[in-house]
């Protein structure tokens, strides 16, 4: 068999959630048809006697040396990047000849990188498109929409679509975006849809009255409305700080804010500005805490700004679903999340800004228990059916095998 590589940018030991998924691949295809080589960054304070920890002896992770600036630092991040990105090229062309490579977008140099090595030694790779580039960085502001770099940039990751065995997205209408402006139509049976997942096994629903995390926080007899993950810039967080202050005087209605991220100073500004006593902030949770601190809630948010929620789906949804949270979409209706919760019945979906209906729709929920137990059951099964792990993983690994089978006919 081929030389198998994984490269991106997050992999044990981090723990966000892109490095828990790749990690599932990549056990499984291990397990099951060999050893596989992972390609990624440094992470900051590592301990070169970790090693690979508890993965199996199949499994061998490459580490590149990054300068380490923090992330928080926008040119710092890219030159990371660019330094990661060098030293794979670098690897990938003298040192790893006749390879099927599986690349993520979490770098955004790691597809051009791919595809420029693929020219000289003739890799095969499937290209894992949970991000779009520039149109993320264009929409967060960090670039102009027809600045020579964007151009620059469009004009090279057209190249790494086109070019790849396959392109796996996330979504339905991802597909679409994919290859209506990067295939043009070249190409399209490239195109393969996988979910996401979550570990179905691990996280469960939880009873508030068995749920400990819960009645820690003096939440169970309440109608908690929670949120868990990053609280970053490109996240919709003040339509969900704005229903809170509006159901300030509602005793029945609680909200819990899990994570860390760069608005979390405005939220706990907020929180104590407002003396918002309806608002528990706490930092991320252990991971051993994480299906009781995931089951906490009634509802689960999930959401994204305007600008990005047609570029992505948080990875965040399906851990929630598994726990048999109801979500609130805090997304455009034209979204694959949106999708997702309206025709599984799994919650409601809400406009950016639009605090008033957050508010009404609550309010209204909040009579009717019976259709919240009804969305959270809804919720559940539906990962259970259409997007758990075994489902999501063996698909990459039958994309990946099929990858395999060409290069080693060629």
């Amino acid at each position: 068999m081929s030389n198998t590589i994984v490269i991106t940018n997050d992999f044990y030991p981090r723990v966000t959630t892109n490095a828990k998924l790749l990690t599932d691949v990549v056990r499984e295809f291990s397990e099951k048809h060999g050893m596989v080589v992972v390609y990624c960054s440094m992470p900051k304070h590592y301990n070169r006697r970790l090693g690979t920890g508890g993965l199996s002896e199949k499994i061998k992770i490459k580490r590149f040396w990054n300068p380490e600036f923090q992330k928080s630092n926008v040119v710092g991040r890219v030159i990371n990047s660019f330094f990661v990105c060098a030293g794979i090229f670098v690897d990938l062309v003298f040192f790893s000849p006749n390879s099927i490579i599986l690349v993520d977008t979490t770098s955004p140099f790691q597809g051009p990188c791919v595809w420029l090595s693929s020219k000289i030694r003739r890799h095969k790779y499937i290209y894992l498109a949970t991000e779009f580039y520039p149109d993320a960085a264009v929409a967060l502001g960090f670039l102009k929409e027809n600045s020579l770099i964007t151009r620059l940039w469009d004009w090279s990751n057209k190249r790494v679509y086109r070019s790849a065995f396959k392109v796996i997205v996330i979504g339905e209408r991802l597909r679409n975006k994919v290859s209506r402006h990067m295939l043009e139509g070249i190409n399209d049976t490239s195109l393969v849809v996988i979910h996401n997942w979550a570990d179905i096994d691990k996280i469960s629903p939880i009873k508030p009255k068995n749920n400990s995390f819960r009645r820690d926080l003096g939440l169970q007899d309440k109608l908690v409305i929670s949120y868990s993950g990053n609280l970053g810039l490109s996240h919709d967080l003040s339509t969900l700080l704005t229903a809170a202050k509006m159901l300030k005087t509602d005793k029945t209605v609680a909200f819990l804010i899990i994570g860390e991220g760069p608005q979390k100073a405005i939220i706990k500004s907020d929180v104590e500005k407002f003396n918002l006593t309806n608002v528990t902030l706490l930092p991320y949770q252990p991971d051993d805490i994480l299906p009781l601190s995931l089951s906490s809630g009634d509802f689960s948010v999930v959401t994204l700004n305007r600008e990005m929620d047609k570029l992505t789906i948080p990875s965040k949804l399906y851990p929630a679903m598994a726990a048999g949270q109801a979500i609130i979409a805090i997304f455009t209706e034209d979204t694959d999340i949106a999708d997702i919760v309206t025709e599984n019945n799994a919650g409601i979906v809400i406009e950016q800004g639009d605090s008033e209906n957050f508010v009404r729709e609550i309010s209204k929920l909040n009579k009717n228990r019976e259709l919240i137990k009804a969305m959270k059951n809804n919720a559940r099964q539906t990962v259970v059916s259409k997007y758990s792990r075994d489902i999501s993983v063996n698909r990459y690994c039958e994309l990946l095998l099929e990858c395999s089978k060409v290069v080693s006919s060629s």
